[in-house]
């Protein structure tokens, strides 16, 4: 079964004084909930994993949990390119009650396809459902589809998040994927990717416009085809630096956080911030 289908948002971690601020995490995954998303992420890539200990991303997580009451599923980043580390961080959010696991690729180490199949099997042997993800933009790994396709076929993920722009790729995705979900990871591709077949995104625009998001799902073809060219402009905005980067900036102008980043994150540049100002004017967010 699909762990879920529609929006599924991919939570910043909020900072202040250089600290997590949980009280502005669990506001805003409150809110988002309440606004209809279907799914939190927590601790993926916009939730700058690389720069948070063991124990704060196992409080995210437990927050989050805590904060949903099972309306919808969280689903924990796992982020480690060391397979022994993956499966020690899925058996901690395990305990921490996620009821999923989004799981990068390994990366650095250039592994073989073989290695990368045994990754997701020892982390899929700790128990919780699995969805692979798929970013080669940062990995500098991209997941064969011939590997996704074993990996489906034994039931050892229940889909991908393929954040990548070459929709060629996607188009294998499907066929390799044998019934399994296809997720977005690109917020102006997600039309393109439902047309394809995709159930969902994970999306990082949905922390700000989750409803036009969702809009993207339960409109008709044609109309959700031009409301993602409205979209696109503010969306291709929100990605103008490497993501979180804008999203914090725009989401502490709505005053949801602090516009505060852990090094070596730096924040969004001036040019950028009137781009992206711009570009939510037009479309009602401000």
């Amino acid at each position: 079964m699909d762990i879920f289908t529609g929006v599924g948002v991919a939570m910043i971690t909020p900072f202040k004084n250089g600290e997590v601020d949980s009280d502005a995490f669990a506001s805003l995954a409150s809110e988002l909930i309440d606004r209809d998303v279907d799914a939190l992420i927590v601790g993926g890539s916009t939730g700058e994993p690389h720069s948070l200990t063991d124990e704060e991303k196992a409080m995210l997580v437990r927050l989050a949990v805590k904060v949903a009451k099972g309306r919808v599923p969280v689903i924990a980043g796992v982020n480690q390119a060391c397979t022994v580390e993956a499966v020690r961080e899925s058996r901690v959010f395990l305990e921490a009650g996620a009821d999923a696991l989004l799981v990068l690729t390994p990366y650095c180490a250039k592994c073989t396809s073989e290695g990368c199949y045994l990754h997701y099997k020892a982390v899929k042997e700790t128990g919780l459902p699995v969805i692979a993800y798929n970013v080669p933009s940062r990995t500098g790994y991209d997941l064969p589809a011939s590997v996704l396709k074993r990996l489906a076929d034994e039931n050892i993920i229940t889909g991908v998040k393929q954040a990548s722009p070459v929709i060629r790729s996607a188009m294998e995705y499907v066929n390799a994927l044998n019934g399994k979900a296809l997720y977005s990871g690109e917020d102006d591709l997600t039309f393109t990717f439902r047309s394809l077949g995709g159930v969902g995104v994970i999306s990082v625009a949905a922390l700000v416009i989750p409803e036009a998001i969702k809009a993207l799902f339960l409109l008709d073809e044609k109309n959700a085809a031009k409301l993602q060219l409205e979209l696109n402009g503010f969306i291709n905005a929100l990605f103008s630096e490497i993501n979180p980067v804008p999203v914090k900036f725009m989401l502490s102008r709505l005053r949801k956080c602090e516009n505060s980043l852990r090094l070596p994150l730096t924040p969004l540049s001036k040019e950028n911030e009137e781009r992206l100002l711009f570009h939510a004017e037009k479309i009602g967010l401000i």
